[in-house]
């Protein structure tokens, strides 16, 4: 095999080393930064969840909110997650929450125990003939400490059968964020991936 040397034609030697495009380096450096990126984007966004379903649920009937227990240390951070939950299943499955009654001040003291305010609520439902409750509990709706300062939410949903009190559908997850992300935000989208692992009919 022969390559073109000027005007002469030299007889190519195997063993001289190949010659590389002048920007095919910086492109494979470009290419192992973006890499890097990457994977620390999605170590940094890190989400685990369970859900456990027995039946598909019925959509064409009356469902309700119910209260979520508040198990962190973010005061109101069950009633967020109460308004994100509501609004994504709005979104989602074109289901309209009606949400249980507010605490009126005079019973104030003995609704804050959170059994006796989900039970309160689950009897009013049963009394209003809904057919379904949305209820959960957050154990986490914070900033960590740190340098980082990342956002991170824990919590759970339930679907629970008003008829019987007992859970139809449940899911428990938690997500941390990245960089700038807040903590709604994160919220948000682990009660979306939650929510749409639900199975209707």
């Amino acid at each position: 095999m022969y390559i073109e040397s000027s005007d002469i034609l030299l007889p190519h030697d195997p063993s001289a080393p190949e010659t590389r495009h002048p920007y095919l380096g910086l492109a494979l450096s470009w290419l192992t930064i973006a890499a890097l990126f990457l994977l620390a984007l999605l170590a940094g966004c890190t989400s685990v969840m369970k859900v456990q379903s027995s039946t598909p649920l019925q959509s064409g009937v009356n469902w309700a909110l119910l209260p979520f227990g508040d198990y962190g240390e973010t005061p109101q951070a069950g009633e967020r997650a109460e308004e994100l939950t509501s609004s994504l299943m709005r979104v989602r499955w074109n289901l309209d929450l009606e949400r249980y009654p507010a605490t009126k001040e005079a019973s104030a003291l003995v609704d804050l125990d959170e059994r006796q305010r989900f039970d309160r609520a689950l009897q009013w439902a049963r009394d209003q003939g809904f057919v379904y409750g949305v209820a959960g509990s957050v154990q986490e709706w914070r900033y960590r400490s740190g340098a980082e300062g990342e956002a991170a939410v824990g919590l759970s949903l339930r679907v629970i059968n008003i008829r019987t009190g007992k859970p139809e559908w449940v899911a428990t997850g938690s997500r941390a964020g990245f960089g700038a992300q807040t903590v709604s935000g994160v919220a948000e989208q682990l009660i979306s991936k939650m929510i749409d692992q639900m199975k209707m009919k």
